[in-house]
């Protein structure tokens, strides 16, 4: 399959029209067959594209400034909880939404075209599809809360600012049941998380009530907890966008 691909297209948008499954940051491919038209030599192209992929990376990043809200430890678990589930949605595993971000064909193409810091362009292009997939299963400016957007006065955004994305384990296997991924997820959090599923939107949000905090993590990890094992809801090529109100 490699040796048939022709051109790798990087798209870094975020779409809001409500049910599109291709919203976000995508790594898609164009088979054999497909007629493309290069106008700049393969090494000035890979240049422009570079330069213009780092400037977009430095703006994801600039959205993830450590505060004294959570600890290097928390940070970790919540960004180790958002890759995770952003893993198991790529194309390869329970196909969620449109991204291969973290696929091992993607890994290939980033280590050409993109040779600085392929790992670093593929963390921040899977967190930016599941932003934007989780914006379009929402109603636009409904409040709700969810794994990628769990504060609404950004408290999480503030803290990740800066957090390291290098060090985030990110499984190479396609996670291809839910079984898989629950065994992942005991793997971080150590055990269930429980809530009550309060109803379903026609868009497949899915409400959930967040059990009371507990008290020992900070009321962040709790909720990204929370709504990571609720992900399980869903089912292969089905998926839910679990939410709560704050």
């Amino acid at each position: 399959m490699l040796a048939s691909l022709h051109c790798v297209t990087i798209l870094i948008e975020e779409k809001k029209a409500h049910g599109h499954a291709g919203a976000g940051g995508i790594l898609r491919w164009r088979s054999a067959g497909t007629k493309v038209r290069h106008r700049r030599s393969p090494s000035r192209t890979r240049d422009v594209y570079s330069r213009s992929f780092f400037h977009q990376v430095s703006s994801l990043m600039s959205e993830h400034t450590f505060t004294d809200n959570l600890t290097p430890k928390e940070m970790h678990t919540i960004l180790s909880l958002r890759l995770l589930v952003a893993r198991a949605a790529n194309k390869d595993s329970l196909a969620w939404w449109d991204d291969e971000s973290l696929t091992r064909h993607a890994g290939f193409l980033l280590e050409r075209v993109f040779p600085m810091a392929p790992p670093l362009a593929a963390r921040s292009l899977a967190l930016a599809a599941a932003r934007a997939r989780h914006r379009a299963a929402y109603p636009v400016d409904s409040g709700v809360l969810h794994l990628y957007r769990l504060d609404l006065d950004n408290q999480d955004k503030l803290a990740l600012r800066f957090a390291p994305l290098l060090p985030v384990p990110v499984p190479e296997e396609p996670i291809t049941t839910l079984a898989m991924l629950r065994q992942h997820l005991l793997n971080l959090t150590g055990e269930p998380s429980h809530y009550i599923v309060v109803g379903e939107t026609n868009t497949h949000g899915l409400q959930i009530e967040v059990s009371p905090d507990p008290g020992e993590i900070s009321p962040l990890v709790h909720r990204a907890r929370t709504l990571a094992w609720a992900y399980l809801e869903g089912s292969p090529g089905e998926p839910v966008f679990p939410f709560c109100l704050e």
